[in-house]
């Protein structure tokens, strides 16, 4: 373990001095004085950077360990695109000669238990990891992700299709159970530790450091394609453990989460573990103050919520809450991201060869590799609604595109070139706002005394339709199936375009809001189109426009409606 600087331990001597010995009795009483300001003043990136430098070396400690997820995601998927591989876990391809496919009813079964065992392992990981902390959950998870890779190696020695199925199949699950857990529990962490300033442009990192591990994934499929034998595909699993050291490292890294530590009673533990994140000496005495907004806002929510299971997420406010984390979890799902990480295999269904493929997926990857790491910035400047939006059009109707082009050409040189390229430029599209926004929106939307629950049943959904859609789409192109190939560009249009609509009314904008401000705006029920313009410290609602017969467009209610009344419209 570390050993914080002199002034991060000068700073956690201050607070024990205020608080000191583990027992927070005092904290939740009722009568605590008045809190300190929720809001902090506004700071540019790199202001942000400055007075928290070391919580942005933890969490990058921490979201590097997303590389595992991206990694797995791809090498794992794209596997069943390396000719060796298809050789010993697959069928004969009737339309092409020499060639071999999985057959469907192994890869839709691969595709939607691995993500119903990431499901199981996200609920896992809020149950267990509110009991044991963040950082004992993310070992435990790693070691378990780890313990699947030897059943990868291992699942060619059944002695028939099924055997060899039915074990890579198994691998899958235990996989899937430790990458579930590894995920939820980095994005709650994160959700806890990182200052409102610094959410826009630290948590938008899950993708880059997925697309990261998917790029080197897909290197390594690249260059094991030409080795000859089970030694292409037995290599590739084997590189998975290089990447399980990484969550494994970072659990001994980062200080657990004073969120925690505090719901807990171990206000001591609480205040040096703060004190280790933002202790700063250029801003002597600011954790100071974060501290005690922390902890005004987690002695309010316990004494409003005096139920804690799973339960408590569905009721009352908190019942929105969970259905925007819900969703916000399920978008890139919803605007394709299972299509982008079997692109390699999906694109050799259209007819383009397996180098080739192969390549074409590397270059998208790093595309969006690119456009994600540019949210850093953009993300801190625009809000998450408005990029959600403005993003998902384009890919929308790209996705229709493919469909309409795979209608007029069904195969040839047009086509072969078409798909690939417009995927590409899908992905750079929703890597600039969608699909890192939408982490931002899943991260910031529930209270701190569910977060970690809250976030358990968001990646359990996910995993949910990620399953379904794993199963559903190579129904689609496959060759023994309905062998749509570009025209699949259609249904995968069509949930692009139902995630625009749902977005538009139910996603609010969160940009520079306080933990407590935002429980505000829920408490007081505002509309999702209305969040923006919510003033802190007011019980005012603003209403949303309406047009009427006979009215045209118009604000009903310019100003706004005092609390206890029903907000007019929204969602």
């Amino acid at each position: 373990m570390t050993t914080p600087p002199k002034h991060a331990r000068e700073g956690s001597e201050q607070i024990e001095a205020q608080y000191s010995g583990d027992d927070h009795e005092s904290l939740f009483k009722e009568d605590l004085p008045p809190p300190v300001a929720e809001s902090e003043p506004k700071m540019t990136l790199w202001q942000a950077l400055r007075k928290w430098p070391r919580v942005s070396w933890y969490t990058l400690a921490l979201t590097s360990t997303i590389l595992l997820w991206g990694f797995d995601n791809v090498l794992v998927g794209s596997v069943a695109a390396m000719p060796e591989f298809q050789k010993v876990y697959g069928i004969v391809d009737p339309d092409i000669e020499g060639g071999y496919i999985i057959p469907t009813n192994w890869l839709s079964i691969w595709n939607a238990l691995g993500s119903v065992s990431a499901m199981l392992g996200a609920l896992l990981a809020g149950w267990l990891g509110d009991k044991i902390g963040r950082r004992w959950m993310l070992a435990s998870a790693t070691v378990l992700s780890a313990s699947a890779v030897v059943i990868f190696i291992v699942s060619d020695r059944g002695t028939s299709i099924d055997q060899r199925c039915g074990l890579f199949f198994v691998g899958k699950v235990l996989n899937g159970l430790g990458i579930g857990s590894i995920t939820t529990t980095s994005q709650v962490y994160l959700s806890e530790t990182v200052p409102q300033q610094l959410r826009a442009s630290i948590l938008p990192a899950f993708p880059v450091f997925q697309l990261l591990g998917q790029i080197i994934g897909s290197v390594i499929i690249q260059v094991m394609m030409g080795v000859k034998g089970p030694n292409s595909y037995r290599i590739s699993f084997a590189t998975m453990w290089a990447f399980s050291i990484v969550p494994l490292i970072a659990s001994l890294i980062i200080p657990e989460s004073p969120t925690w530590l505090l719901r807990k009673g171990k206000t001591s533990a609480a205040a040096k573990a703060h004190a280790r994140l933002e202790a700063n000496k250029k801003f002597p005495g600011a954790h100071l103050a974060s501290f005690s907004r922390l902890q005004s806002t987690i002695a309010k929510s316990e004494n409003q919520e005096t139920k804690f299971g799973y339960l408590a997420c569905f009721q009352g406010t908190n019942l929105r809450r969970t259905g925007i984390v819900v969703f916000a979890n399920i978008l890139p799902e919803m605007f394709g991201l299972s299509m982008m990480g079997s692109a390699s295999y999906y694109l050799q269904r259209v007819g383009v060869t397996p180098t080739t493929a192969n390549l074409f997926m590397i270059i998208g990857i790093a595309i969006g590799l690119f456009a994600n790491i540019s949210t850093f910035w953009v993300l801190s400047r625009f809000g998450r609604r408005k990029l959600i939006l403005v993003t998902l059009v384009p890919a929308v109707l790209m996705w229709f595109s493919i469909g309409v082009a795979g209608t007029i050409q069904r195969e040839g040189t047009f086509i072969y070139w078409y798909v690939p390229v417009t995927m590409m430029v899908i992905i750079a599209t929703v890597g600039l706002g969608v699909w890192p926004a939408s982490y931002v929106v899943a991260s910031e939307t529930s209270t701190l005394r569910l977060r970690a629950k809250t976030s358990g049943v968001g990646w359990f959904v996910s995993g949910g339709v990620s399953a379904s859609f794993g199963a559903l789409f190579p129904i689609f192109y496959n060759t023994d199936a309905l062998n749509l190939r570009a025209q699949t560009g259609y249904p995968v249009g069509g949930f692009a375009a139902l995630s625009l609509v749902l977005a538009f009314f139910f996603v609010p904008e969160m940009k520079d809001r306080s933990a407590a401000e935002i429980d505000r705006m829920f408490e007081l029920k505002i509309p999702a189109r209305q969040f923006k313009n919510w003033e802190a410290g007011s019980d005012n609602v603003p209403l949303v426009k309406r047009s009427g017969p006979g009215m045209g467009r118009r604000w009903f209610g310019k100003g706004y409606q005092r609390l206890g009344g029903k907000a007019t419209g929204g969602s």
